[in-house]
């Protein structure tokens, strides 16, 4: 009868309160940065609740991309506050040096976007398949090719987020990109530090796949060390962001395979459908909400050498025929099988998003707006 009720404030309560109150005069920047984090924690609690309510999608159609750019901003000062000190002293060390840094960067990249993903369930995410990507392991006799569509910024992050296994898979994974991602602050210094591959192209219309001449053979030689140490090579063979139908996958640029023959790379695929609507093409930032469906394929489980050998392809110049011929013969038939096999897999994807009245009337369905359902 005589305690205090639970709520009431005591004496130690004030003692207590006086001396974090003196501590935080004493110390006012570890204060600042103290308040700042649990500032930075209380809202993300808050938004993990509200993102989970179907009630709030219209509130998150608003907020989100402010929610999902300052995560992403978050998660890319992490990785530079971690690799930056390191960058500068890397570059005058050897070859092998900047590669340990480079497995740094991209570990820690894996991880804060997959923490990214989880931050953000207005986003909602199916990943089919997943038990495929136990199989998805480093091979010491061969790299790994993964095959990727191209229809949003959004791509690379679910791909790294979910794919990218941050144990084995991430340290591994260099990816081939525009020569465009290194003029954005910050991204730029990123893409270089994780030693991904850029591709200059001759000019930035849509459907030009012409290369610079003068870096092509930085590129090319990038891009065979790649596949010697073996490592997971990331593309887009479709070359360019597909803007216009995405429920059809962009005819497959048949180059991007010969590397593949040459070093009998094992292939995997990636197919996303979606993410065109949690990020826009013509978006700066992306975030709304959205069903997004992704699930990993295997194409060329034990090699592009063996897969051709079974599409009866040669291996050999047939009587009459070029080096150069055969090569153009198998890159032809790979690309063509690849993207069949991933059309496949996205065509299904979307018949459930149809199945569960998703709504299919924004950037890249233009040609679905006159079908019967």
């Amino acid at each position: 009868l005589f305690c205090p009720p639970p709520c009431s404030f005591t004496a130690m309560d004030a003692d207590a309160f006086g001396q974090a109150w003196d501590w935080s005069v004493d110390h006012p920047v570890l204060a600042a940065l103290a308040a700042l984090v649990g500032f930075d924690l209380a809202v993300k609690v808050i938004v993990q609740v509200l993102g989970r309510l179907p009630c709030c999608t219209c509130i998150f159609t608003l907020l989100g991309p402010v929610f999902f750019g300052a995560f992403i901003a978050q998660a890319i000062l992490l990785e530079l506050a971690v690799v930056w000190p390191m960058l500068g002293t890397c570059r005058v060390l050897p070859r092998s040096a900047q590669k340990r840094v480079a497995a740094v960067a991209r570990t820690i990249k894996a991880a804060t976007w997959r923490v990214v993903l989880f931050l953000c369930p207005w986003i909602r995410l199916d990943v089919q398949n997943l038990e495929l990507l136990d199989r998805l392991r480093p091979n010491q006799e061969r790299p790994i090719m993964f095959l990727m569509n191209h229809t949003s910024f959004f791509d690379s992050v679910i791909a790294t987020g979910v794919a990218m296994r941050v144990t084995d898979i991430a340290p591994i994974h260099r990816v081939l990109g525009a020569s465009s991602l290194l003029k954005i602050p910050l991204l730029g210094s990123i893409f270089q530090a994780e030693m991904h591959i850029p591709v200059h192209f001759k000019s930035s219309k849509p459907g030009t796949f012409g290369l610079d001449d003068e870096t092509r053979k930085s590129m090319e030689a990038d891009i065979q060390e790649a596949m010697e140490d073996k490592a997971l090579f990331g593309l887009f063979p479709e070359g360019q962001l597909n803007r216009e139908d995405v429920t059809r996958l962009e005819p497959f640029r048949h180059g991007s395979f010969r590397v593949a023959i040459q070093h009998d790379a094992v292939i995997w695929g990636w197919v996303a459908a979606g993410n065109n609507v949690v990020w826009p093409p013509s978006a700066s930032i992306g975030g709304l909400p959205a069903a997004v469906k992704c699930a990993p394929v295997e194409l060329a489980p034990q090699g592009t050498l063996q897969f051709l050998r079974e599409a009866g392809t040669p291996l050999e110049p047939r009587a009459g025929q070029t080096e150069e011929e055969l090569k153009k013969e198998q890159c032809k038939v790979l690309s063509e099988a690849m993207q069949a096999k991933m059309q496949v897999v996205l065509d299904g994807m979307f018949v459930e998003l149809r199945q569960e009245g998703e709504d299919l009337s924004g950037e890249g369905f233009q040609l679905l707006k006159n079908e019967e359902p």
